[in-house]
């Protein structure tokens, strides 16, 4: 079998000790600051492991090695879900900012249609149509035919 004593860059739990039931270590996974060592001579000898933003060292028989590979899939996926959707809001949301302005444009048009009379709302409605054309026609036909 492998080595069991901790390395550099493993991940760790604190378990049955009293850090352990400390609120702010429950569950928290702890980065070993070093390898694992052993100090001291005779039966004063015991092994030791700094973490870090722990202060000072830890027994690795109260530390539970975490496997967390497994998981960075899952949290990479998750990662690119995330960039695509705040891409999606952004893109929407400069939808909207267009859709603002757009509105706006044609608010502001409608205020000034609103403000023409029943004529020139007659007139806007024929202008550049083939009626409007004829009727010219035979006005100016008419005013000819006035003057003979």
């Amino acid at each position: 079998m492998g080595d069991k004593r901790l390395k550099k860059g493993d991940q760790v739990v604190m378990h049955t000790c009293i850090e352990a039931s400390d609120p702010k270590n429950a569950g928290r996974i702890w980065t070993c600051k070093t390898d694992e060592f052993t100090r001291g001579k005779g039966v004063y000898k015991q092994s030791s492991v700094f973490l870090e933003g722990y202060s000072g060292s830890f027994a690795p028989e109260f530390l539970q090695k975490v496997d967390l590979s497994e998981k960075e899939a899952e949290v990479k996926e998750l990662l690119q879900e995330y960039e695509y959707s705040k891409k999606q809001a952004i893109f929407w949301n400069d939808k909207a900012v267009e859709r603002k302005e757009e509105n706006s444009r044609l608010r502001k048009a409608l205020e000034d249609i609103q403000g023409l009379t029943a004529f020139d709302h007659t007139d806007l409605y024929w202008k550049g149509s083939e009626a409007v054309r004829i009727a010219r026609e035979a006005l100016r036909d008419t005013h000819k035919k006035g003057e003979e």
